[in-house]
C-alpha cells in the first residue's frame, strides 16, 4: 500500500503499547501506528469529541467501558462476516434426509470435504 508519512507526537506509555503491538504482530510501528490513525479519522466527530472529553476528565473506568463496548461491536461484526462466508461456501444440495445422528453427521463430513475455500 503506497502512502506518506505522517508525524504525531504521544505520551510514552502510548509509544511503548504501539511498540509491543508492532512487535506481537510482527509489523513496523508505522503499520500500526497508522491503522490506528485510520480508525480514529473513520470516526465521527461526535465520537472523537466523547472521546477526548473522556480523556480530558480523565474518566478512565468510562474510557475501558467504551473501548469493551466498541471491542464487541467488532468482534460481533467479524464473526457475523465469518458466518456469512462459510454459509456461502457450503453446498448443501444432495445432503439428503437428516433424520437421525448418523445423517446429521455423515452430512456434516460430507460439507467440510465439499466445502469451497475462500479467496484469499
Amino acid at each position: 500500500m503506497s502512502g506518506r508519512t505522517v508525524s504525531a507526537y504521544t505520551d510514552e506509555a502510548t509509544a511503548e503499547r504501539v511498540a509491543r503491538i508492532a512487535k506481537l504482530e510482527d509489523r513496523p510501528v508505522g503499520q500500526v501506528a497508522g491503522a490506528a490513525l485510520r480508525l480514529y479519522a473513520m470516526l465521527p466527530a461526535e465520537a472523537r469529541d466523547a472521546l477526548r472529553q473522556m480523556e480530558a476528565l480523565g474518566d478512565d473506568d468510562a474510557l475501558r467501558e467504551a473501548v469493551r463496548e466498541v471491542t464487541l461491536v467488532l468482534a460481533r461484526r467479524r464473526f457475523a462476516q465469518t458466518r456469512t462466508s462459510i454459509t456461502a461456501a457450503i453446498d448443501v444440495r444432495g445432503l439428503g434426509r437428516l433424520d437421525s445422528e448418523s445423517r446429521i453427521l455423515g452430512a456434516a463430513v460430507k460439507l467440510t470435504r465439499t466445502a469451497k475455500r475462500p479467496a484469499r
